[in-house]
């Protein structure tokens, strides 16, 4: 009975991550017919970044949140830390869930890797975006004993737009092809 309960309990707990990974791949591929490099694909979709990684967050937060009201009793049985090692897990299968969902789309679209740039380089990317975004969402595991998590939550749902614009937008897009400076595209007349 108890081994249902927790295998149903995981299956609804990974509902709202792959719904978000639909939504942001789809969003991603109907936005962007244009172009059709995966790369700048991802990194160009500002609604991944403005509205499904927030949600993915907050659903994280309100998960880790309703533990709040049996801190006390996890501390008298000394399980915390057993409560906490349960939920990183948790969040991090949730965070690459949604990371597989999304780029699984990509995957399966026919859209070309890495063809403006180093796939190397590319690969990277990727990856960091998911590290940043993973590590974030475990961080909020906080929120079971800090008293102020609104702060917290307003932070982690600010540090991946301030990423995405300024550290993968103005930099490590233009690492990956020149095409995407705005400079090297004004010079060579490239518009998209």
């Amino acid at each position: 009975m108890q081994r249902r309960t927790f295998l149903s309990i995981t299956f609804n707990a990974f509902i709202i991550p792959v719904i978000l990974g639909l939504v942001a791949g789809s969003n991603s591929l109907m936005g962007n017919t244009s172009h059709l490099d995966f790369i700048s694909i991802d990194i160009a979709s500002h609604f991944t970044t403005l509205i499904t990684q927030p949600l993915l967050s907050l659903y994280i937060a309100w998960q880790v949140a309703s533990y709040r009201k049996i801190t006390p009793l996890i501390k008298i049985r000394k399980q915390k830390n057993v409560i906490q090692i349960m939920l990183l897990r948790l969040i991090l299968a949730e965070s690459l869930c949604y990371f597989i969902i999304f780029y699984s789309m990509f995957l399966f679209s026919g859209i070309r890797w890495f063809m403006d740039g180093n796939a190397i380089l590319g690969i990277a990317i990727m990856l960091l975006h998911m590290v940043v975004i993973c590590g974030l969402n475990m961080a909020l595991i906080v929120l079971l004993d800090y008293k102020y998590g609104t702060s917290i939550i307003f932070s982690i749902l600010i540090l991946p737009m301030l990423y995405h614009y300024i550290i993968e937008m103005q930099s490590l897009l233009i690492m990956y092809s020149p095409v995407f400076d705005p400079l090297y595209r004004a010079i060579h007349e490239i518009y998209r």
